[in-house]
């Protein structure tokens, strides 16, 4: 994977410039500059997660986008904390990213709203600059093919996809994955391995506000008038049939089909809402 972009170990890339490829330097950091590993990662959880709220409504598509946060990889993906380690090709220099193994196709997507800029590298292959509006440069690379509805230049939305799953440039013949490297306001690169970890555990907390359940918010919205007619069909109406008075036993129905829809969406639960929407008998 490439290594330290700049013009020397840790420089930051000129302002307005993408930073460069590899940095040829010593392949042994010191200990203290590399600092303890953090354990490996994957998508798992947050698929699992994801795939619960597929009964509710949403497509395959939609549960990635809206639930995927700002992580860069849409679908089954596993990473380990590889900062700094050495690399050799196309000369010794020390990994200034975070390598995600993903399948090849697998999108990459924008982690933040910015502009994209795409390139063709010897080393990293086909790559995609984000920068967003902070000047934070988010480069992934390796890269299989570039989206074909975007141009470079264009401004691109979190979690829109900017590339898919490769292992172009120097990674070519290797395990498909993207090479993650974050340069905060544009300057050095830093570890971007807790940055990932964060945006996982954040995605795996925001699924059920990130994918609602629809039905719920769409009951919620309802006047009670129209709660109260979906409620009518759980009561038994053969008997305001056989009254004397069947205008009169409706409207004693109605009622209490209001106050008992009221009791049901009130407190709002998921319980209450199965058995508000279980069908009659």
């Amino acid at each position: 994977s490439p290594g330290a972009p700049g013009s020397g170990p840790g420089a930051p890339p000129p302002p307005g410039e993408p930073p460069k490829e590899v940095v040829c330097a010593s392949a042994s950091p010191a200990p203290a500059r590399r600092g303890p590993r953090t354990g490996p990662r994957s998508t798992g959880t947050l698929l699992a997660a994801l795939a619960e709220r597929r009964a509710l409504g949403y497509s395959p598509e939609e549960t990635l986008v809206l639930g995927m946060g700002q992580f860069p990889v849409a679908g089954p993906a596993h990473y380990t904390d590889d900062w700094l380690d050495p690399r050799s090709n196309p000369c010794p220099h020390l990994h200034m990213g975070t390598d995600i193994f993903a399948a090849r196709g697998t999108p990459v997507r924008a982690p933040v709203d910015g502009v994209v800029r795409f390139a063709s590298e010897s080393v990293g292959g086909l790559s995609a600059y984000v920068r967003g509006p902070d000047g934070t440069i988010y480069y992934m690379t390796h890269l299989d093919r570039f989206p074909t509805d975007i141009g470079s230049g264009a401004a691109v939305r979190r979690g829109q996809t900017v590339g898919f799953v490769g292992n172009t440039g120097n990674a070519a013949g290797g395990a498909h994955h993207v090479h993650f490297q974050l340069h905060p306001g544009g300057g050095a690169p830093v570890n971007p391995k807790p940055f990932l970890d964060r945006w996982l555990d954040e995605a795996i907390a925001a699924v059920p506000t990130a994918l609602p359940d629809r039905h719920a918010e769409e009951v919620a919205g309802m006047p009670w008038s129209l709660v109260a007619v979906g409620e009518l069909r759980r009561f038994d109406t053969t008997w305001a049939a056989a009254t004397a008075d069947p205008v009169a036993a409706r409207a004693q129905e109605w009622e209490e089909a209001t106050a008992l829809a009221r009791a049901y969406l009130e407190p709002l639960g998921p319980t209450s809402l199965e058995t508000l929407l279980a069908p009659g008998d």
